[in-house]
């Protein structure tokens, strides 16, 4: 897999399964609301132009990006997609 521009996939955060089978709509306000709760995310891959993020970087993303970002299925994995530039902080 090759990462293009100055996107970054991040590893979603694991949601515990609470056993129920969920709608579409409620398990994405779910996962919206339990990434709220992470201010360390850490990333997966960077696009062939990004330079200052390395792959296991803990990165923080405002809670307001994440729920709009879009999801990946990656290597049987979700990620979260999102662009170098909603990267606020690098730990």
């Amino acid at each position: 897999m090759k990462l293009r521009g100055t996107r970054v996939l991040l590893d979603q955060p694991k949601i515990k399964d609470l056993g129920l089978e969920l709608s579409p709509e409620i398990e994405k306000e779910l996962i919206a609301d339990e990434l709220k709760k992470y201010n360390a995310l850490a990333v997966f891959a960077v696009g062939d132009e990004v330079t200052d993020l390395n792959v296991g970087d803990l990165v923080y993303v405002s809670p307001t990006t994440l729920a709009m970002a879009e999801i990946v299925e990656v290597e049987d994995e979700h990620k979260i997609l999102v662009r170098a530039m909603d990267i606020s902080i690098i730990w």
